[in-house]
């Protein structure tokens, strides 16, 4: 029996994306029945290979297709959000360009869980009862006769779970049906709101609050001094639901429910904004202009900013522009404690428009705001990079700040994709405004403005000379012929004595963490490796283990060499651990915060150490580059690398880039404070450029050497990776597909793409299982990869971060 209202007097058609492992962009053809409602966009169940899976209706057609068999679609899913043409659009372009499925690309569009989100929902047809020989399957046949939709979550509360199989005898006898609903997560499309009590007296009723009562009070003071409901989602995001609970009870707060008003309300706050020098005002009229625009003449700038105050202000007046011509404005940074930076900046202009979203926040809190974005009800969203995908209408402007980060790129999951590319791409599907915004663009990023792809907007670098001055590059080398074998030089070593002495903050950065990064034998040179990875591992006294920095895997310090059994294992070189230990013996009443993967391994604990440290709770932070590009430390005088050239033995092509951003983004951290550059290697392009503010001469020699090596952005790279645990089949994998790869090669006559490998990835092994990959190199390696099939456990990597 059918169970939908009739839409078709003929049967159609509709190309399904189905949830499986499928070739790439792969549809299946599946009938529409006639008494089905479906269009293009609607989620559905359908039968495949015996399952039954969720799909993505992509195409309707009328014509039959000549398919000797074709299966109905099983279900229509209820209240599961349509996607429209342009996100269709999108899916596919994300799956034919990170060759992925493509209901995998449409995934990144959904809400947070929807497949656990699926009521079931019980119905009967009416007619005349049946005969049911047991009393318990004719009560509950007579209950879902009586409430048409009974869910199936009612029935056991009330039944116990002996209900399930009596449910599914009812079904097989065609006596009831199911159909599934994807519920609302905020009744039907309202909002929940939270005001003050008209009958709060703050005198009189704060009486009711304990000494203890801090966040309570601050959240009553927030509600006094900004009038008017405020969303539960933002409230918790600020203060946490545990105050507000509190208040609820006592009455202080009231929540209630409402549906939302689309209608953008710009709020005025002049008082705050910082005059605007002649070219920022040029900057931010150009922006205005291309957000005012006709479709046709929106634009992608590439905002190469000076200091972070200053891009703020250009922000706001950008974020204004768009608000008043009734559009949205997404920004997103590359990582959690950037986009908290940027959501308390902008927040103090827009309070009640801007809304917080990152991967950090549980799953119900992610889909009540997912909801509420796709309603306008925030027309300011920052998060992080799958934040793209949040569904606000009416888009404007998108802004990506720090634009050259690599947490753009999307490592953990497939598809792999970039996020700057996807903003490119709905910038032309949507036709909105699109700033890519950093001091130091990707050398790919910038050579697109010389080209006029991106349209350049450039600060004056009025105090460039100021920041060039604030640099000091020491030579190690010369340290070392004066008979100092110490990791810190004798003018780093003063200068953390003189602040440790006038009670200012600084800042250490070394890129390695542990103790002791090197332990081996010194007589046959054993060095200890990682039982499940094959790589060395690190030393880590404050475990006292060995500690593998890939999988996490301890190991028991040596006393002797397994090897040879010597006892002189020796433990050599230096991690943030070790550094920390030094600062601390000559500094012991010195205050030492730790930034690392070892002290800091979760975002959250991130946050606090940087918060902390911005407070003043620490003289001195020691740690790796993980300190995020945006964030400001005002009352830091020093700040010292202690060795400037890590990475450059990396066979990552991007590691020269990433050595001259991280040297030059240094000056942006504390814009009075003195900044040492120790080094082996001053005479390092990445180093002398990145120290003297010179992003041009950095550029130049840059894309001049990306250039005669074929590197991008003059060829594109897709890297294969398979795994196996078994090393024999993942060599033998690889090399088949590596012979498959050259033959299609010189079938298609492509001799100008490049196929390399199959080489062991570093780590050759990881947590257990055997790696190898494949790099393809040219102008359009895709082509090969269309006309390959690869197994499931095969990896595609496109515009991989480095090779």
């Amino acid at each position: 029996m059918r169970r939908f209202m009739t839409k078709h007097n003929h049967f159609s058609y509709a190309e399904v994306a189905v949830d499986c492992f499928t070739p790439t962009n792969q549809l299946f053809t599946y009938s529409i029945p006639r008494k089905v409602i479906a269009r293009k966009g609607d989620l559905v169940k359908v039968e495949f290979k015996n399952r039954i899976l969720f799909g993505i209706i992509f195409e309707i057609k009328t014509t039959k297709p000549n398919i000797p068999e074709i299966k109905n679609i099983i279900q229509v899913i209820d209240g599961f959000p349509r996607l429209t043409q342009n996100q269709l659009q999108l899916s596919k372009w994300i799956s034919d360009y990170y060759h992925s499925s493509i209901f995998k690309a449409s995934s990144l569009l959904f809400p947070s869980n929807q497949n656990t989100k699926l009521q079931k929902l019980y119905f009967a047809p009416k007619s005349s009862p049946p005969n049911i020989d047991s009393d318990l399957e004719k009560y509950i046949y007579m209950e879902i006769i009586k409430t048409p939709g009974l869910t199936q979550e009612k029935i056991e509360n009330k039944h116990g779970k002996i209900a399930r199989n009596i449910l599914k005898d009812l079904i097989e006898k065609d006596l009831i049906f199911l159909k599934e609903k994807f519920s609302l997560p905020n009744n039907g499309g309202k909002i929940e709101l939270i005001k003050l009590s008209k009958n709060f007296e703050f005198k009189e009723q704060s009486k009711y609050l304990t000494k203890n009562s801090h966040k309570q009070k601050k959240l009553i003071e927030f509600m006094l001094n900004s009038p008017g409901s405020k969303t539960n989602s933002s409230l918790r995001t600020h203060f946490g639901s545990s105050p507000i609970n509190s208040l609820i009870k006592k009455n202080i707060l009231i929540k209630y429910s409402a549906t939302p008003s689309r209608k953008i309300l710009v709020k005025q706050h002049n008082e705050d904004i910082q005059e605007l020098n002649e070219t920022e005002k040029k900057i931010s009229q150009i922006i205005s202009n291309s957000i005012e625009a006709n479709q046709k003449n929106k634009k992608i700038f590439l905002y190469k900013n000076g200091s972070t105050n200053r891009k703020i202000q250009i922000y706001i007046e950008a974020i204004r522009n768009c608000l008043n011509q009734q559009k949205a404005v997404k920004i997103l940074a590359p990582e959690i404690s950037v986009a908290n930076e940027l959501f308390k900046q902008i927040n103090q202009y827009f309070s009640k428009e801007t809304i917080l979203f990152n991967s950090n926040m549980s799953a119900s809190k992610k889909n009540s705001l997912w909801w509420e974005i796709r309603q306008g009800y925030y027309p300011i969203i920052i998060g992080t990079q799958n934040s793209i995908f949040l569904p606000a209408p009416k888009i404007g402007l998108i802004i990506l700040d720090e634009e050259h980060e690599d947490s753009y790129k999307n490592i953990d999951s497939n598809p792999k994709f970039d996020t700057r590319k996807v903003a490119e791409k709905l910038s032309e599907l949507n036709n909105f405004t699109l700033i890519l915004s950093s001091s130091t663009p990707r050398v790919e990023s910038f050579l697109k403005s010389n080209f006029k792809k991106y349209e350049l907007l450039e600060e004056d670098s009025i105090d460039i000379k100021h920041r060039k001055n604030r640099f000091h590059v020491i030579n190690l080398n010369d340290e070392l012929k004066s008979g100092n074998r110490s990791p810190i030089s004798k003018e780093l070593l003063s200068d953390i004595t003189s602040c440790v002495d006038n009670k200012t903050q600084g800042m250490l950065f070394l890129n390695q963490r542990g103790s002791h990064p090197h332990v081996f034998c010194e007589t046959c040179k054993f060095i200890p490796i990682c039982n499940k990875c094959n790589i060395p591992i690190n030393f880590h006294n404050d475990i006292k283990m060995l500690l593998c920095h890939n999988c996490g895997e301890q190991q028991n310090p040596l006393k002797n060499c397994p090897n040879c059994s010597n006892q002189n294992l020796l433990y050599r070189g230096l991690g943030t651990k070790k550094l920390c230990e030094m600062i601390q013996s000559k500094f012991p009443e010195t205050k030492i915060l730790r930034l690392d993967k070892d002290s800091t391994p979760t975002p959250d604990a991130k946050i606090k150490t940087l918060d902390s440290f911005q407070n003043g709770n620490a003289q001195f932070l020691i740690g790796t580059d993980m300190v995020p590009k945006g964030l400001t430390f005002p009352n830091v005088s020093l700040i010292g690398m202690i060795i400037g050239e890590t990475g450059m033995h990396s066979s990552n092509f991007r590691s020269t880039e990433k050595i001259f951003q991280r040297i030059y983004n240094l000056s942006k951290i504390a814009s009075k404070s003195k900044i040492i550059i120790q080094t082996y290697k001053p005479n390092f392009y990445p180093i002398t450029n990145g120290s003297s503010q010179n992003y041009l001469g950095f550029f130049k020699k840059e894309i001049l050497f990306r250039k005669t090596q074929n590197l991008p952005p003059y060829s594109n790279i897709i890297r294969l990776i398979y795994s196996n645990k078994n090393e024999q089949s993942c060599s033998y994998e690889s090399k088949k597909i590596f012979s498959e790869l050259l033959n299609i090669r010189n079938i298609l006559n492509l001799q100008n793409i490049e196929v390399r490998g199959p080489t062991p990835t570093f780590p050759a092994k990881d947590k257990d299982s055997y790696k190898f990959q494949i790099h393809i190199r040219g102008k359009h390696p895709h082509v090969l990869i269309q006309n390959i099939k690869l197994k499931k456990d095969w990896v595609v990597d496109v515009d991989p971060v480095g090779i």
